[in-house]
């Protein structure tokens, strides 16, 4: 950064500039940007140009995900679609359904907890006025009541558990297939496998739903290691990777 501004007083000065003053310089929205890019990266603190792509990618998707929930027409971002947006399920993703299902188990008491919590998050976003008449039994409630001063929201069983599964469909997806980036295709499949599930969540629009789930889920996507294309939501990994740069 240092050597940045020094550059910068250089060529200003060397455009005729008859003086430079360095404290009107503001960094704030640099630093900013650049801390979405940590956050995005797992949290590491020194991120690759490579992580930085990639999280120029994942805001692209965020922003697609936030114009799909307010019903603005998708025709009208045509011209920086993807071939990806348009595809059809095939049957070959659609068998990732099963392999979700029978992993569920494996799914972590950390990420448990995360996924209740991200459940309360989009119960409170779209049905705030309904009241949840008693916890069910879960010892995934126990970080939200931990940290909550009164006002987060608990969710129904059923959403729960709705996205339990989609978090063990999503871990499974290869995310270094280009249609597994696109935001788009993974709803579809996502509302897809709605449909399979024995959970009613009548009371929510499902894509809504969706949409903010996968908006959590992919700021939360980190890759555990250069060589690997496996990613992971675990806090663990998360850490690791951030003091492992």
């Amino acid at each position: 950064m240092l050597y940045g501004i020094v550059d910068l007083i250089r060529k200003l000065l060397n455009e005729d500039h008859q003086y430079v003053l360095p404290r009107i310089f503001q960094t704030d929205r640099l630093e900013g940007e650049f801390g979405i890019y940590r956050q995005l990266c797992g949290g590491s603190y020194h991120v690759s140009v490579e992580e930085v792509k990639n999280s120029l990618r994942l805001q692209r998707l965020k922003l697609f995900s936030k114009l799909d929930a307010m019903g603005v027409p998708i025709s009208q971002c045509s011209i920086i679609q993807s071939e990806c947006c348009q595809l059809d399920l095939n049957e070959d993703d659609i068998s990732y359904l099963d392999t979700s299902v029978s992993s569920i188990d494996a799914i972590s008491e950390e990420e448990n907890a995360a996924l209740y919590y991200i459940s309360g998050y989009v119960q409170h976003k779209f049905l705030p006025s309904i009241s949840i008449s008693g916890i069910f039994v879960t010892n995934a409630s126990e970080f939200t009541e931990l940290v909550s001063r009164g006002r987060l929201c608990h969710p129904t069983e059923d959403l729960f558990q709705y996205v339990r599964y989609a978090y063990s469909l999503f871990i499974l997806l290869p995310n270094a297939e280009m249609q597994f980036q696109c935001v788009r295709y993974i709803s579809k499949l996502f509302i897809y496998f709605y449909t399979a599930l024995p959970f009613d969540l009548q009371a929510l629009l499902i894509n809504t739903v969706v949409f903010t789930i996968l908006n959590c889920f992919f700021k939360g996507l980190t890759k555990l290691n250069e060589s690997s294309d496996k990613v992971s939501l675990n806090i663990e990994d998360r850490k690791v990777k951030k003091f492992c740069k």
